[in-house]
């Protein structure tokens, strides 16, 4: 699974100062030298460097109470800038659904992402956790003891982020999924790829 833990985040206009000092440096310093060239490659680098490490969160991506934004560029790095990076414990990096290396991760075959003594429930258990409900709907949902959000969900797709606060979306163990929405409620395949929310369970 992987793990949130703290980090201090790296403030921006630290990083501005220091590149208009290092700018100010560099002018006179080519003055005295003249290594102009080599000097300004050199910032132009550390600009590169500084700035692709620092990934563009997308627009689809909602930014209003964004506790972290996990895009997988080889490790487990929250990219939103608030600094909740992840320890990855367990999973591989794996070859996205666009073919892309070192974008996804892969799990122990155990189908299992939840904390220990937790795991996801079976297709089965969420059926007859819906059909508990004091009504088959989101509102229903919500008020159960589990009380299920309406996350949405990513399409696998797009990669967008959609039905946020009108459908709710949970897998189980298998391909299938709990679907919610104000309608109704049911057990539901989808793809693989889908980025749905898991709600593990105790053992």
């Amino acid at each position: 699974m992987i793990k949130p833990i703290k980090k201090r985040v790296f403030n921006r206009f630290y990083l501005s100062v220091f590149f208009h000092i290092f700018l100010n440096f560099t002018r006179v310093l080519s003055k005295r030298t003249g290594m102009k060239e080599r000097l300004y490659t050199l910032l132009i680098s550390l600009c590169f460097i500084a700035f692709s490490s620092s990934a563009q969160i997308p627009s689809y991506v909602p930014t209003n109470g964004l506790v972290g934004w996990w895009p997988f560029n080889g490790n487990a790095n929250d990219e939103s800038g608030n600094g909740n990076n992840g320890n990855v414990n367990g999973a591989t990096l794996t070859t996205d659904r666009f073919g892309v290396a070192n974008k996804a991760y892969s799990f122990d075959g155990m189908n299992n992402p939840s904390p220990n003594a937790y795991r996801v429930p079976t297709s089965a258990e969420l059926d007859e956790e819906r059909l508990s409900w004091s009504s088959n709907n989101s509102a229903g949902a919500f008020a159960s003891p589990l009380k299920f959000p309406m996350a949405g969900l990513r399409n696998y797709s797009s990669g967008q982020i959609t039905y946020v606060g009108t459908d709710g979306a949970y897998w189980s163990s298998s391909s299938l999924y709990l679907g919610v929405n104000s309608f109704g409620s049911s057990i539901n395949s989808a793809a693989r790829a889908s980025g749905i929310s898991v709600r593990c369970i105790k053992n």
